[in-house]
């Protein structure tokens, strides 16, 4: 399995970039709707995306592993699981 939040994953790597992990988060925030200003559809920019989204997910990720050494948190592995993997017909969740 892939390990994007932990410390060897993705937001590991992107602990070592505290500018591009701030932006992320400044930029990946909840419009009034609750959909993620970052993630818009492509050419329009209109977010669809609901909030937190993966990208938000993973910086947060990388902020507790730059503050702490880890993400510290088995429920936002869960949270950005349910982002990142497609609901399969016939599988429940």
């Amino acid at each position: 399995m892939l390990d994007v939040i932990g410390p060897s994953g993705i937001a590991g790597q992107l602990a070592r970039m505290p500018d591009v992990v701030a932006r992320l988060l400044a930029e990946h925030v909840p419009d009034r709707k609750g959909r993620c200003r970052g993630c818009g559809f492509p050419g329009t920019g209109t977010p669809h995306v609901p909030s937190p989204c993966a990208l938000w997910l993973v910086a947060e990720a990388a902020s507790r592993i730059a503050r702490h050494g880890h993400d510290g948190s088995r429920p936002m592995a869960e949270a950005l699981t349910r982002r990142l993997v497609p609901r399969l017909p016939g599988r429940a969740g």
